[in-house]
């Protein structure tokens, strides 16, 4: 079972890029999300993370661009979310992909700490 994870996407945006970007993240917080965004449970087969990722391809958020509304601003709606076919491994290979994405953000942090410790110095 996936550790459970908080995931959205943004559903309006100014720049036509800015639409259908999506997010993953740990929070234990109560929060609210704005009218221009939208909250989502990936089924349990699929990792949140994984999932991110499939989604921030540029290929597939390109395709997703192409297919969001625009007017004044550019929006993307539930429907055509939900219609997404994505790649779905088994999930012992989600979990090592997670697990390296994991250490690389840690690896990045410790960079970026040390980095501020050097100019500091």
């Amino acid at each position: 079972m996936f550790k459970k994870r908080r995931f959205s996407f943004v559903r309006s945006s100014v720049k036509k890029e800015g639409v259908a970007y999506c997010s993953a993240y740990d929070s234990e917080e109560e929060c609210l999300f704005s009218s221009f965004m939208i909250r989502t449970h990936p089924k349990k087969i699929v990792n949140s993370v994984w999932l991110s990722f499939c989604l921030r391809i540029k290929e597939m958020h390109d395709y997703l661009v192409r297919m969001s509304n625009t007017g004044t601003i550019t929006n993307i709606s539930q429907p055509l979310l939900k219609s997404i076919k994505i790649i779905v491994p088994p999930t012992d290979i989600q979990e090592k992909f997670v697990s390296i994405v994991e250490m690389v953000e840690s690896i990045r942090e410790h960079q970026k700490k040390s980095t501020k410790t050097l100019i500091i110095i």
